[in-house]
């Protein structure tokens, strides 16, 4: 936690200075305004932990299964100088989540093992699956280097949830752990055309597949990252 709240506050170091620097070139500068889409590749992992209601005996095993790829569309600023940018956007988003989880001992939640770490649990049920539906605004913030039509940059990017359409919330013992903000890192390569903006983006959330909710109290070691590739087109003006 340190770790990140480090890179964070070093971000917004950079962000600020690199701010300063850019509003303070001359007048060679020139706006852009516009719109943007983008379409997210998740590069998240699928991954299983095994869960204990009771702290006693193993009676789940809970599931990630992925992460939707989606569109996005919204609003875009550029500001360019002569071998700098800065870019700002600000992008509806809607997508997927996937959990299940699988009762051990028939279902009958009595548990399977005399305590937890015990190997061979019989398994008599078929997991259940559960849908996550997020619609998430999504804030962006990139300076970086212009090298003739080819831009280099990185910044902070935010993600609010607006609205949560979640089948987890009917677990019992489900308790929502999200963040009113989640904050992560990107990085940009892109390619401008006159009026038009071409980007990849890297992600990375700063988040793993268990960290927005609790089972029984409990942070479950879903470790997939939320990690993505976004490939932007913008248009400006």
């Amino acid at each position: 936690m340190n770790s990140i709240t480090q890179v964070l506050k070093r971000q917004r170091e950079i962000i600020v200075m690199a701010v300063i620097l850019l509003l303070s070139v001359g007048s060679n500068a020139q706006t852009k305004i516009g719109i943007k889409t983008s379409f997210t590749k998740s590069l998240t992992e699928n991954v299983s932990v095994m869960h204990s209601s009771n702290g006693l005996q193993y009676t789940d095993v809970v599931s990630f299964e992925g992460q939707s790829d989606f569109l996005s569309y919204g609003l875009y600023y550029r500001r360019d100088f002569d071998f700098l940018f800065l870019e700002a956007d600000i992008l509806f988003s809607s997508f997927d989540r996937q959990y299940s989880i699988l009762a051990l001992d028939g279902g009958e939640g009595a548990g399977v093992a005399e305590q937890p770490g015990t190997d061979n649990p019989r398994i008599d049920s078929q997991p259940v699956s559960f849908n996550q539906g997020f619609r998430n605004i999504d804030l962006s913030l990139i300076a970086g280097y212009r090298l003739g039509n080819f831009d280099i940059g990185v910044g902070p990017i935010f993600h609010r949830t607006i609205s949560l359409d979640s089948q987890l919330a009917e677990v019992e013992g489900f308790r929502d752990a999200r963040k009113f903000v989640d904050a992560g890192f990107q990085f940009k390569l892109g390619y401008n055309i006159g009026p038009i903006n071409l980007g990849v983006k890297y992600e990375d959330l700063f988040l793993r597949a268990g960290d927005q909710f609790r089972l029984d109290n409990n942070r479950l070691s879903l470790d997939s990252p939320l990690d993505a590739l976004r490939f932007e087109v913008a248009i400006g003006f």
